[in-house]
């Protein structure tokens, strides 16, 4: 790679000068998150992402200990 990174950052203005250039990100929006009356309160939420973040940490530290 000649020490060039594989991305590169681009401006909003350039991006929008591109044809058929669209930062519409409407194709992202979780399908099960349609109803925000029926989300869990925001202790339950947190509780959710502490457990993820914790797993994700724990797949890490696995990673590390293989190499």
């Amino acid at each position: 790679m000649c020490g060039r990174s594989a991305w590169r950052a681009y401006t909003r203005e350039e991006l929008l000068s591109r044809d058929k250039a669209s930062l519409d990100v409407f194709w992202l929006k979780d399908s099960s998150m349609t109803d925000l009356d029926s989300l869990p309160e925001p202790d339950i939420l947190l509780e959710e992402i502490l457990e993820n973040l914790g797993a994700a940490m724990e797949n890490f530290a696995a990673v590390r200990q293989a190499s």
